[in-house]
């Protein structure tokens, strides 16, 4: 398991079960990778969702 993979399983953790994160019902990881100055980067976010599909709200969990 890489550490992007560990990093990723962490917030899919804490997604539901950490009180800061409660902008919806509805929640998914995502990650987005960047590189700038020949430094690579994935951000990792949890984007919140009402139960019929609307976006609420976005939270940063850090990069690797």
């Amino acid at each position: 398991m890489t550490l992007i993979e560990k990093a990723v399983a962490k917030a899919e953790e804490m997604m539901y079960n950490d009180y800061h994160i409660n902008a919806g019902a509805e929640r998914k990881v995502v990650t987005k990778d960047w590189e700038k100055d020949g430094q690579k980067r994935t951000y990792i976010k949890v984007y919140c969702y009402t139960l019929n599909g609307k976006f609420k709200g976005s939270y940063d969990m850090g990069y690797v």
